[in-house]
């Protein structure tokens, strides 16, 4: 029964941050009187198995080099094999002990992390032949792979998954090899443990890692129609009412300005992605303004959070009425895709729409409100500016803050569209993450055939009232004739030529997809 309780707990550690289960298991183990080679064999099945899961969904995150594991398998092979031909010999408690106080030696300083660090940059192939040795001998390798992977990856969800993925490998040899210098008869009591770890896997993911874990972004530049996307979207089965989040939008843009770093803006983002969800989930902060796109009046479960408001539950209780219900909070923010690293290592499972414009419609709007003017001068303006010797900049720009200051109102426009939109193209074009893109002429033009998508994308069905709201909000627009108007207003006010020549392009490119997207 000790047992039982030992891989339980400890699988949860495994699940959250991809090592735990051999690296406090094994010393657990041993203490409570287990021969080393009966400690694996508890031990490694079920790793091997949260392992699997942990990196099912997210193969495409793998990034190893393969000649790495020349340099650590085979030392781990050979580490297992001397430590059980010479177990006699050998106090292996006393040695597992002495690698768990060095682990937490390197956990704790933040200078032997450096040292180790520049060990790997000058000498990958030793450290892996080492750490190989070492997982061998004590099966204590769990803490120098966290180091190796957090010195060749920088954002979180990466590091997580390669753990995972070469954890996979380190148990895997091991199992090989003892199957081969210390057979073992497999019992009904080792599935049973692969069915602990594998059950406690699933519930961490579903209701202990983040809250925020199952949610929906809707992603966009400004003025690209996401409230209307956001009111058609909240009409699928299960999706909660979408919420425009000010302080998500300022940690974001701090973030990809370069002036919050990814470990502390993901940690903020959490916090402020929790809270909303929180607040809209007990009903509290909702929206009630009449004529505003994102008040709770335009859904069609607006009675719901009425309810949520006037008689709704607070605490754990608020929060089963989204839990429970599986339902999905919905997120709206701004052209936000260029941190997408950041937000996916705060919100792993979260799930992007990404609505485009053509850039034509998008620096025309932009010129009308006067967004080549207002930041830092417009008390309605609330995005992040940062100064500049030669005046304000918005956060996007301040890289090219000179280039951005040195031109007119209207090229600051084209120049801000260009910049985001081939940067968020770039994002949607790596796929290195599920993006699901909707083009805005598609939406007006044929709705219920984007619906039908976004719905394929999230795996879920669209409320009868869909269809009321696409009518309600069906908006009649000749795009073609429309943006010939546009195009001769927008050249009027420019002296750059060529730069209106890349709006030009990128607009073509913008209808190509829209193409391909009909075929």
């Amino acid at each position: 029964m000790v047992i039982f309780f030992v891989v339980l707990i400890f699988s949860v550690v495994q699940s959250i941050f991809g090592v735990g289960l051999l690296l406090f298991g094994t010393p657990t183990l041993l203490l409570l009187g287990v021969s080393f080679d009966e400690t694996l064999w508890t031990l490694l099945p079920s790793s091997v198995f949260i392992s699997i899961c942990q990196i099912a969904n997210k193969y495409f995150l793998i990034n190893s080099k393969k000649e790495m594991y020349f340099f650590i398998l085979p030392p781990i092979a050979i580490g297992l094999i001397l430590i059980l031909s010479y177990s006699e010999l050998v106090d292996i408690k006393k040695v597992v002990g002495l690698f768990l106080l060095i682990v937490s030696g390197i956990r704790l300083s933040k200078w032997t992390q450096k040292v180790l660090r520049n060990f790997i940059v000058k000498h990958i192939n030793v450290y892996c032949i080492l750490m190989g040795l070492v997982h061998g001998i004590s099966n204590m390798g769990g803490g120098a792979l966290t180091v190796l992977m957090a010195s060749l990856h920088n954002k979180k969800e990466v590091i997580r998954v390669n753990i995972a993925f070469i954890y996979l490998l380190f148990a895997s040899i091991q199992i090989i090899t003892l199957f081969f210098v210390s057979p073992h008869i497999f019992s009904v009591q080792d599935l049973f443990l692969i069915i602990i770890s594998g059950t406690t896997y699933f519930l961490v993911n579903r209701y202990i890692i983040f809250l925020i874990n199952d949610i929906v972004i809707i992603d966009g530049l400004s003025r690209s129609g996401k409230f209307y996307l956001g009111k058609i979207i909240s009409g699928i089965q299960g999706l909660e009412y979408f919420i425009p989040n000010s302080e998500a939008e300022r940690i974001i843009q701090i973030n990809e300005a370069g002036t919050l770093t990814d470990h502390d803006a993901a940690s903020l983002l959490t916090v402020a992605i929790n809270e909303a969800i929180y607040s809209m989930a007990i009903g509290r902060n909702i929206n009630m303004r009449f004529d505003d796109g994102s008040s709770i009046l335009n859904s069609f479960e607006k009675d719901l959070y009425l309810r949520r408001q006037n008689t709704g539950s607070s605490g754990d209780n608020g929060l089963k009425t989204v839990t429970d219900n599986k339902r999905s909070s919905v997120i709206m923010l701004h052209q936000s895709l260029r941190t997408i690293d950041m937000i996916k290592s705060s919100m792993p499972k979260s799930k992007i729409i990404n609505l485009r414009r053509h850039p034509i419609d998008l620096v025309y709007s932009w010129i009308k409100r006067g967004w080549g003017s207002r930041y830092g001068s417009d008390s309605l303006s609330f995005d992040a500016v940062y100064e500049h010797e030669k005046g304000l900049v918005p956060y996007y720009a301040k890289e090219w803050a000179e280039d951005y200051l040195s031109s007119n109102d209207y090229e600051k426009v084209i120049k801000s569209i260009v910049y985001m939109t081939e940067e968020e193209s770039a994002v949607i074009t790596s796929k290195q993450y599920d993006i699901c893109c909707v083009y805005y002429d598609n939406l007006i033009e044929e709705p219920m055939h984007e619906v039908s998508k976004i719905c394929t994308f999230l795996n879920r069905l669209p409320h009868a009232s869909i269809y009321k709201t696409v009518e309600t909000e069906r908006r009649d627009t000749s795009f073609l004739s429309q943006r010939e108007m546009k195009m001769k207003y927008i050249s009027s006010g420019i002296q750059d030529k060529i730069l209106f020549k890349k709006l030009v392009n990128l607009g073509m490119i913008y209808e190509e997809n829209i193409n391909k997207e009909s075929e």
